[in-house]
């Protein structure tokens, strides 16, 4: 006959302590914020977005999209640009029959596709990259799904089963949690708001609901988990004082010897 779980056990997970999650979540998120860049940057050079740039802006400035001023918002070669729309007393009709000459100009087209499409592919890439080691490679490394900054706060991860993680787990949370949830969500909705797509509603919505939503959960839940530890089925505990055992079988061995010890007579 099973008993009431002994809720005292040294097999259940501890909750680590509020100030080093926050200590631990700003390492991880400067960690982040800085591979991000960096794998950004080499995105856009492989992609080659500079060119791209500068011919979207050679060829604004060949229509006169663009035009030379002393105190320009646009420095492009060492000269000032202005926008000609942006001109006291420009007319209307030219305005219009640049853009339509510049809008067909296959050259233009081309680069103006490649310049949006890299303002999209750029950023994401970087962010799966940078999410990739920090929140899968890494926590692989270190073991118990740590990060450098969970890591270096002596905080692991158990799963609701209240076993070691597997690699699955961790897989799930980086990639289902970390980098579509937290990331790609918030920055579609970034895109929506704006590219003044009509769905700027959605956009807020996606680009505030997610961090919101963490923030409910963390203060509320038992476990204080965040979308992406629910969805990785994962739970913090403190790793300092955590026995990490790798199957349901074996925790609940070692519960029944532990019972037979703190209560002799328990009947299993």
């Amino acid at each position: 006959m099973k008993t009431k779980e002994n809720n005292n056990s040294i097999y259940i997970p501890k909750q680590p302590k509020t100030i080093k999650r926050i200590a631990a979540w700003i390492v991880d998120f400067i960690i982040v914020i800085v591979l991000a860049t960096g794998f950004a940057f080499l995105t856009s050079l492989i992609y080659h977005y500079d060119d791209y740039y500068n011919t979207y802006i050679e060829k604004q400035i060949q229509y006169e999209l663009y035009v030379e001023a002393e105190e320009g918002t646009l420095t492009f070669q060492g000269k000032n640009y202005v926008l000609y729309s942006s001109l006291d007393g420009h007319n209307e009709e030219l305005l219009k029959e640049r853009e339509m000459a510049c809008g067909n100009d296959e050259e233009f087209k081309f680069a103006n596709h490649k310049v949006l499409m890299g303002q999209i592919i750029i950023p994401i890439t970087g962010a799966f990259a940078s999410l990739l080691v920090c929140e899968f490679i890494l926590p692989l490394c270190f073991k118990h799904g740590r990060t450098i900054g969970l890591f270096f706060f002596g905080i692991g991860y158990v799963t609701e089963e209240d076993i070691d993680v597997k690699i699955k787990n961790v897989f799930i949370r980086f990639l289902f949690g970390k980098f579509i949830v937290d990331v790609f969500i918030p920055f579609t909705g970034i895109l929506l708001v704006i590219m003044n797509t009509g769905y700027g509603i959605i956009g807020l919505v996606c680009l505030l609901g997610i961090p919101i939503a963490n923030i409910v959960l963390l203060l509320s839940s038992k476990d204080k988990r965040g979308i992406h530890d629910f969805i990785a089925r994962m739970k913090p505990c403190d790793n300092t004082c955590q026995i990490y055992i790798k199957t349901t079988e074996e925790l609940a061995k070692c519960k029944a010897e532990e019972d037979l010890i703190t209560k002799p007579g328990t009947k299993y």
